[in-house]
């Protein structure tokens, strides 16, 4: 499989919290993770959203497991689960 879009959304994280993530991630410098092309937060609403694209299935999980599992327990932030889906079409002028 290809590249797939995840998209978390939920009414308890709040975008404070997720600067808190950032923040224990080192900022811009392990957000920036290569394996992740496209990182997009904002808020909807009651709710906050994360839309990530990623190189593939298994980069989400290694990323999930590896660096956000650690930061949510740390923060005691409980994970939002993502809707996944494979990308038809990934256009990108940056690259």
């Amino acid at each position: 499989m290809g590249k797939i879009v995840a998209i978390f959304e939920s009414a308890e994280l709040m975008q404070q919290q997720y600067d808190e993530i950032l923040t224990e991630m080192g900022e811009v410098e392990k957000a920036q993770y290569p394996n992740r092309p496209v990182h997009i937060a904002f808020q909807k609403g009651n709710s906050f959203c994360v839309i990530d694209v990623w190189n593939s299935p298994e980069t989400l999980e290694e990323f999930g497991r590896n660096v956000l599992a650690p930061i949510f327990g740390k923060l005691g932030i409980a994970p939002p689960a993502p809707e996944v889906y494979p990308v038809h079409r990934y256009i990108n002028s940056a690259e």
